[in-house]
C-alpha cells in the first residue's frame, strides 16, 4: 500500500476556528480512510497576517497572502471566511479545478 498525500490550505485560518482546522489537519496525519494511508500537510491562507503569526509557523504552516502565488502548492481549500471572500474563493477554485470545503454557515 502506497501513502497518499492530501494538501489543504485554509483560508480564514487566522480565526479561532481557523486555528481548530489547523490543528485537526495537523492531528490527521497518518490516519487510515478508505483503506489509504493519508497524510495531510497545511498550507494557510491569511490577509492580513493576524498578530499571531508566530504561532502558525511554530505549527509548521506556510503562510501566503496570495492564492495564485500558492495555487500548486494544494489539492483542497477549506473556507472559513465571510461570504465576500467565500465566493471568490469558490470561483478561484472553479477555474483552477481545486476542490473546496465551505465550513462556514453565514450564506
Amino acid at each position: 500500500m502506497t501513502d497518499s498525500q492530501i494538501r489543504i490550505a485554509i483560508a480564514g485560518s487566522g480565526g479561532r476556528m481557523g486555528r481548530q482546522l489547523i490543528q485537526a489537519v495537523q492531528q490527521a496525519q497518518g490516519v487510515w480512510y478508505w483503506g489509504q494511508r493519508w497524510s495531510a500537510r497545511v498550507l494557510a491562507w491569511l490577509a492580513p497576517m493576524p498578530a499571531n503569526w508566530l504561532a502558525l509557523v511554530h505549527w509548521g504552516v506556510t503562510v501566503s497572502d496570495n492564492l495564485e502565488k500558492v495555487v500548486s502548492d494544494f489539492d483542497i481549500l477549506i473556507d472559513f471566511t465571510r461570504p465576500e471572500g467565500t465566493l471568490a474563493h469558490l470561483a478561484f477554485c472553479v477555474a483552477h479545478g481545486k476542490a473546496m470545503v465551505i465550513a462556514h454557515h453565514r450564506f
